[in-house]
């Protein structure tokens, strides 16, 4: 009796353009993928120790079969990057939020770079000579999206310089800011984005310190008057001269 040929010989399902295989026409596609993964799981063995033994040739093939192709290659390869931009960037995100995906990729590229010390520095200055508009463009976003953590990196430096210790982050802050319900701690106004991180006791006086018990939040005009003042100076200093600021 002549068996079905839209029949999958294996599993029995009804074989459509779309599952049936290309070379075994009387099998569907899923039955041919487990047949070769259950024959990949058999000869596991042989084929690691062959991939072991062919691992130099193999090597050097692909080294110069790079060489020989590299253009086509790169081409294909950024092209398929920039079409799935959204797939690549989760891929990274999800690898980078394991610790150890983390460490490995600093370690590797920390040799990578001492390895090829003067290679990376020659094409660093070429890249900063032919992309310096974008680099200053992409620094000034990065600056304004990590503003606080620039600024404590700005203030640790200039009390490192006099001296100074103590230091603070972009967490302590945050807490000022919720301290001074966002308002600048002499004029009261709202401070919005522009506002200074301010030294009660300047750091060019004695006793200060660069802890956040000694800062506190500003608006510009505020700090600015203060200049090198202490608290209790500044505040003679408003009342004699009467150069409070107006309350926004």
């Amino acid at each position: 009796m002549a068996q079905d040929k839209t029949i999958c010989k294996t599993c029995g399902i009804k074989l459509t353009e779309e599952n049936r295989h290309k070379r075994e026409k009387r099998h569907c596609k899923e039955c041919i993928r487990l047949r070769d993964k259950a024959g990949r799981e058999r000869r596991k063995d042989k084929i690691v120790a062959q991939r072991e033994r062919t691992k130099g040739q193999r090597q050097a093939w692909q080294k110069d079969y790079y060489q020989l192709n590299k253009e086509k290659i790169n081409a294909r390869t950024g092209k398929h990057t920039h079409e799935n931009r959204d797939q690549y960037n989760g891929y990274a995100s999800k690898r980078r939020e394991d610790p150890a995906v983390r460490e490995s990729e600093r370690i590797k590229s920390r040799d990578y770079n001492r390895a090829h010390k003067e290679e990376r520095k020659i094409y660093d200055i070429k890249y900063k000579a032919e992309n310096n508009e974008k680099l200053k463009i992409k620094a000034k976003v990065h600056r304004s999206k990590h503003r606080d953590k620039f600024v404590a990196r700005h203030m640790e430096y200039r009390a490192r310089k006099n001296g100074i210790p103590g230091k603070y982050g972009a967490a302590d802050v945050e807490e000022m800011w919720l301290e001074q319900l966002g308002r600048c701690v002499y004029c009261k106004c709202r401070l919005g984005d522009s506002y200074h991180v301010d030294h009660i006791i300047p750091i060019t006086r004695e006793g200060s310190t660069n802890w956040p018990s000694n800062l506190q939040l500003l608006c510009p005009p505020c700090n600015s008057s203060k200049g090198n003042k202490n608290h209790e100076e500044y505040l003679e200093y408003q009342a004699k001269y009467n150069t409070r600021p107006i309350v926004l």
